[in-house]
């Protein structure tokens, strides 16, 4: 190809300035590719074949190191190439190595320089080369909340956690728990609210039981997967219920306490005990010094020396707009609704009845007869 053409004037005798030849070879070590080997910081691997450029005279000794052999490594530090064999590619397989560091991807390079015992002299006097090599980062930099306990009844409200990754971004972000009986998978929730950002809340654990759990996040990008983790605490004892005769008790104890009896809050019962005059299931509330509130399980009452007094016992319902109730003797009847102001107030006489209440708005309310109350929900 003719770069530049003339009459011949400061050109060749035949007026040109410049030709460039297909098919030259020129001496000197040579790559089987233009472009990087890319390796990464799990290990992977990369081969660099490496070959002469001319025929030389006598043996071509080639020196090879990596530019930053805190980013990878060669499986081979010397070549030797001869007359016979310098047109044979030989491989070196080059390691990326690992770090600690979100530093990005490193551009470095495999070097290869001419040994003193070359035996050519043309490659003798050569300098070194480089051939490129990329080690992809495997790092990113989590930056989590610190541990704080939280009630179970409350769950953790969403908290952020920051990832950052000199790179390519992250995204595709799960959730996993240490232990399912403390957080559960499927109690814990994630959202990305912008390219670092990503909130974690914690619900639905009322029924796991109390721990130390530890919270993961994973988020990848094109490349790599990365993984960071916290630990939550999750605060408020399962109370338990158990029997003495007649007598209830409610474990590990709290600071308050609310007793019910097949749904009905009991309006005496405050106390760590209860003692039971009635069949039934019976659970009751905890607060304890954490200001965690939490449920037992139920516990079914069931003794032959109050059958009568259940089978007599205070019982109401409402259905549509009347209020059903069984009342085991006569007294002043009273509907208070959830703020505890009073919506009705009526005469009842012993056994079963019903009392109209049209207009009742829907809610929940509170039926207290002779002191004793029963909750009520109107849909």
């Amino acid at each position: 190809m003719v770069v530049w053409e003339g009459n011949g004037f400061q050109g060749d005798t035949e007026g040109i300035n410049a030709r460039v030849w297909s098919g030259v070879s020129f001496p000197g070590v040579q790559a089987g590719t233009n472009t990087a080997t890319v390796v990464d910081e799990t290990g992977a691997t990369g081969v660099v074949a490496l070959r002469l450029g001319t025929q030389p005279t006598g043996n071509v000794v080639v020196d090879l190191s990596v530019s930053d052999d805190t980013e990878a490594s060669i499986d081979v530090a010397q070549l030797t190439f001869t007359t016979t064999d310098w047109n044979v590619p030989q491989d070196v397989t080059v390691t990326g190595l690992d770090d600690a560091l979100d530093d990005g991807d490193i551009a470095l390079a495999l070097v290869a320089t001419m040994n003193a015992a070359t035996a050519d002299a043309q490659y003798a006097a050569m300098g070194p080369e480089d051939f490129a090599v990329l080690n992809r980062d495997d790092d990113a930099l989590f930056s989590f909340p610190m541990p704080q306990p939280f009630c179970r009844d409350i769950g953790l409200a969403d908290v952020n956690v920051i990832v950052t990754n000199v790179g390519a971004a992250v995204s595709n972000p799960t959730v996993s728990s240490s232990d399912q009986s403390v957080v559960a998978d499927a109690d814990l929730s994630v959202q990305q609210l912008n390219a670092t950002t990503f909130a974690i809340g914690i619900s639905n654990l009322q029924d796991n039981a109390p721990g130390t759990a530890g919270i993961t996040l994973t988020v990848s990008d094109a490349y790599f997967s990365y993984s960071g983790g916290f630990s939550v605490t999750t605060l408020g004892a399962v109370p338990v219920i158990t029997q003495n005769g007649s007598e209830l008790t409610v474990n590990p104890p709290g600071v308050s306490y609310q007793w019910y009896l097949d749904g009905a809050f009991l309006p005496s019962g405050t106390l760590q005990s209860w003692t039971a005059t009635a069949n039934g299931t019976y659970t009751v509330l905890v607060v304890d010094a954490d200001g965690c509130f939490s449920n037992s399980a139920d516990y079914l009452y069931n003794s032959t020396n109050v059958a009568a007094a259940y089978h007599e016992a205070f019982r109401a319902a409402l259905l549509h707009d009347a209020l059903w109730l069984h009342a085991p003797q006569a007294g002043a009847l009273r509907l208070l609704d959830a703020a505890g102001r009073e919506v009705l107030l009526a005469r009842v006489n012993a056994g079963q009845q019903s009392i109209a209440l049209p207009g009742l708005a829907p809610g929940a309310y509170t039926v207290l007869l002779n002191g004793e109350g029963r909750r009520v929900v109107r849909e």
